[in-house]
């Protein structure tokens, strides 16, 4: 029996580096589909964080929140941006998606943004950069799907580095070899001390 065939539809990235997934899956070729979604407790791969990252221009530009070519020509002004997520909706000439994410503003406060629907096919579309939104969204959908796979995920040593706070293995092994070499320093200083009391002891009892 041939693996059904899974269509990403639906993705959100969240604060702590996880992602919520969401699929269409075609189950036979009569067109009968149905809906799966996934909450992963597993870290995104930094190549999936980048490639959200790279969908902040079109999330600012089609918010009318500035020109898509002044964004090109200063990088550094999306850093105010974050998009979160994305949702494909429609089918054949009329699919299409929906940018969501945030604006940074002052005093930590932010302006949450979601664009309007903006169909892929050019002959339904009035985003003049829907071709690069159509290039950065099949990068983020392909990291996605290897993240829902869990064939592309954030390195072990890395997720605890990032998220958890704690050491490296190396380090930590490391730290353990320091601690009970310190322990046993101390031990036979102890020991040395004793065995020099007793021997005046001994020496002052003959």
């Amino acid at each position: 029996m041939e693996t059904p065939l899974k269509k990403i539809k639906k993705a959100k990235l969240h604060d702590s580096g996880k992602l919520d997934v969401g699929v269409e899956v075609m189950l036979d070729e009569n067109g009968k589909k149905d809906k799966d979604g996934r909450e992963s407790d597993d870290i995104c791969h930094p190549d999936l964080i980048q490639a959200f990252k790279d969908l902040d221009i079109h999330l600012a530009t089609i918010c009318e929140q500035g020109n898509f070519t002044d964004y090109e020509d200063d990088p550094k002004s999306l850093d105010i941006y974050h998009t979160t997520g994305f949702t494909i909706a429609g089918e054949g000439d009329h699919e299409g998606i929906v940018l969501t994410g945030q604006r940074k503003l002052a005093g930590n406060q932010v302006l949450n943004l979601n664009t309007p629907f903006v169909k892929f096919h050019p002959d339904h579309c009035h985003y003049t950069y829907i071709g690069s939104l159509r290039e950065a969204l099949h990068k983020a959908i392909s990291e996605v799907d290897m993240y829902y796979h869990k064939t592309k995920l954030a390195p072990k040593v890395q997720m605890e580095l990032s998220f958890e706070g704690s050491q490296d293995p190396l380090e930590e092994e490391h730290d353990d070899e320091a601690i009970a070499a310190k322990k046993t320093k101390q031990i036979a200083r102890k020991l040395k001390k004793d065995l020099d009391k007793s021997g005046m002891k001994l020496a002052a009892s003959n």
